[in-house]
């Protein structure tokens, strides 16, 4: 009942794109490759200095201006080919390319956070292209693709009039239908960004300054470009659910599931039963609306990067667990749940 290590771990190599950091969500695309997102940069040269020793410019451009993109990643030859400098430079959480490798979807966890598209010219190859904010009323805003505008495109993209979410996660695709966890924030002002342009999302039921502790899951009908909530955040029956994060899918029987993933941002408003963090993962059954909790994860800890195997096997991540729980809970490490799907 145990695994077994055969062979050498290796890690993937990032010097030919002149290395990587702080990489959050990662999705297989259409062609085999997998989307590694940057999710948090530093334009400070000096702490850049204390992790990578050589900070001399890269490709001709500063090696501060290196973080922040999309990494194309080869799991093959477990080497990164390329930064995609066109989905733009932000705080990346995750992105999922749709079937006819036409679209990417890519997340912004920021407060507030903007929902970006990326149509490519010529499908399956993601590097040229344009970019697109999403926007409740417009729809989708075209943005420039010049790689200054690219470097600061959140700030051009609220200046637009694009759409404000809190703090955008992971998301998956079913069918036409993209689903998205925002996961909220206790408080927080957007009157800047909404001085620049931006505007609060129609179901917001508050001013500029937000106070979302529950979050929520959005769902986007890709053939109207319509976004509703799917699920609120707060009390759903029995059940406390709160700050969404990681999210995938499966089909099963006729029916459509999503195993959604809590990373809670406190205690506070009724998270948690302890003065601790307890993240729970839940099944969402989409035709039934059944919310149902699956498993709990140790103290302190979060789970993430939930994926399903060919066989029906839910392979889940476990990681900074509080180092003073009983052992095995007190590390990161990877577990499977077999027999989900029945």
């Amino acid at each position: 009942g145990s695994w077994t290590i055969v062979g050498v771990p290796k890690g993937v190599d990032y010097s030919q794109v002149g290395q990587t950091m702080n990489n959050c969500g990662g999705k297989l695309t259409p062609n085999g490759t997998i989307f590694s997102a940057e999710e948090f940069y530093t334009d400070n040269n000096l702490e850049l200095f204390s992790v990578f020793k050589d900070t001399s410019d890269f490709n001709g451009k500063p090696f501060k201006e290196n973080f922040g993109w999309i990494v194309e990643v080869d799991p093959e030859l477990k080497r990164a080919t390329k930064k995609l400098t066109g989905f733009g430079r932000y705080s990346h959480e995750d992105a999922v390319c749709t079937p006819n490798g036409k679209s990417v979807y890519i997340t912004n966890d920021e407060s507030p956070a903007v929902l970006f598209k990326f149509e490519a010219d010529v499908p399956f190859n993601y590097e040229k292209g344009n970019l697109y904010a999403y926007s409740e009323s417009k729809k989708w805003i075209g943005l420039p693709n010049d790689y200054e505008s690219l470097l600061n495109i959140r700030q051009i993209a609220i200046s637009k009039g694009a759409t404000l979410f809190t703090r955008h996660e992971w998301l998956t695709l079913i069918h036409d239908k993209l689903y998205i966890t925002e996961t909220g924030i206790d408080t927080g002002s957007y009157a800047a960004a909404i001085s620049l342009g931006g505007v609060l999302p129609s179901y917001y039921k508050q001013d500029a300054f937000v106070n979302d502790p529950y979050g929520r899951v959005l769902v986007l009908d890709l053939a109207t470009d319509e976004l509703s909530v799917e699920i609120e955040g707060g009390e759903y029956g029995d059940i406390m659910f709160s700050n969404p994060d990681c999210i995938t899918s499966y089909s099963y029987n006729g029916e459509d599931y999503l195993m959604i993933n809590e990373d809670i941002n406190g205690v506070s408003h009724g998270r948690s039963e302890q003065s601790f963090s307890l993240n729970d993962v839940f099944r969402y059954n989409l035709e039934l609306k059944t919310l149902e909790q699956v498993l709990r994860s140790p103290n302190g800890s979060e789970t993430t990067g939930g994926v399903f195997d060919a066989f029906g096997n839910y392979f889940l991540n476990i990681q900074h667990p509080n180092g003073m729980n009983k052992a095995p809970f007190n590390r990161s490490t990877l577990i499977v749940i077999k027999g989900l799907i029945k």
